[in-house]
């Protein structure tokens, strides 16, 4: 719905934020870019609020236009999301950041 559509927005907009605020790399094709660790704000409750605040649009594009195929879609995207772009990054913050990032990774969820 609208609605869900608003708090999606609004979660990417946080966390967008949340980036420009510590001065690091927007630009999820190359993680390796990634000059600070963010842990803290909405990133403190989700280690990728960018992608949730996706998903979260698209659940609720997909109720609003009432195309509810886009339920059964949806997972098959959140799981090529994590397979293809979570883990990478996660793999490339682990490079970057050692300890940090595995403590990080012990405190905070993938998605909630």
């Amino acid at each position: 719905s609208v609605l869900m559509i608003l708090i999606g927005l609004t979660i990417m907009v946080i966390a967008v934020k949340t980036f420009k605020k510590n001065e690091t790399t927007l630009n999820p094709l190359n993680p390796r870019e990634a000059s600070y660790l963010v842990t803290n704000g909405i990133f403190s409750y989700t280690r990728n609020p960018m992608y949730l605040g996706m998903i979260i649009i698209l659940l609720g594009v997909t109720i609003y236009n009432g195309v509810y195929i886009g339920i059964i879609i949806l997972p098959c995207f959140v799981l090529y999301l994590t397979e293809f772009q979570i883990k990478p990054e996660e793999e490339a913050m682990e490079e970057i950041f050692s300890a940090d990032y595995t403590d990080y990774l012990k405190r905070v969820r993938r998605w909630l």
